[in-house]
């Protein structure tokens, strides 16, 4: 599992738009466009690097089979993160203009006011190849999460948010507790959250 470097950007968020093809959030920003879902992964991808947060992803044998980006506790971007940060932003207003960002903004008002205040990781998105779901990958990628979570002795915990009622229950199997549910144009949104294993609050 490494950190990738733009050579696989197009790959690993191919992979993320195969695996978020009917989700409820992607499909309602983007009406089903495939194209246009990839390329804001791409725009997710480089947002996580920018401010300093953790790209994993794992093939199985030859071939791509999952992708998390994971935000770091109280990350600080560098110079470089910054720069590649506002290249991302550039290139996400020229493809899609305007209109997403009514959307997004208000979605991270409400997901954020069910964040912690203390130090914690979050799980921006984790996604596995099509082919490959049903074969435990998902949850080794998120054993691998959870093992660098309860390592970080700065991190609280990890959250994360999910438009998929379907998800609640894989999460809820790993630890995680609901902390809050909001309606947003139609979507209802299911804010999580995982204490960490190894560090006494």
């Amino acid at each position: 599992m490494y950190k990738p470097t733009s050579l696989n950007t197009t790959e690993l968020s191919l992979l993320l738009s195969q695996a978020f093809a009917k989700d409820p959030w992607t499909c309602k920003l983007f009406s089903d466009n495939a194209k246009k879902t990839q390329q804001f992964f791409e725009f997710v991808i480089h947002y996580c690097e920018g401010t300093g947060g953790q790209v994993l992803f794992e093939h199985h044998g030859s071939k791509l089979a999952s992708v998390a980006c994971l935000e770091r506790p109280m990350t600080k971007s560098s110079l470089l993160g910054t720069i590649k940060l506002i290249r991302a932003l550039a290139s996400f207003l020229t493809k899609f203009g305007l209109k997403p960002l009514r959307m997004i903004n208000p979605y991270m008002r409400l997901t954020t006011r069910y964040r912690q205040k203390e130090k914690h990781h979050y799980l921006i998105c984790i996604g596995v190849a099509p082919e490959f779901m049903g074969m435990g990958i998902g949850k080794k990628m998120l054993n691998t999460i959870h093992t660098i979570v309860d390592e970080d002795t700065s991190s609280i915990g990890i959250g994360l948010d999910t438009e998929n009622p379907n998800n609640l229950a894989l999460y809820e199997h790993f630890g995680y507790k609901l902390t809050g549910t909001e309606s947003l144009d139609g979507l209802t949104i299911y804010t999580m959250f995982r204490p960490s294993k190894t560090v006494s609050h």
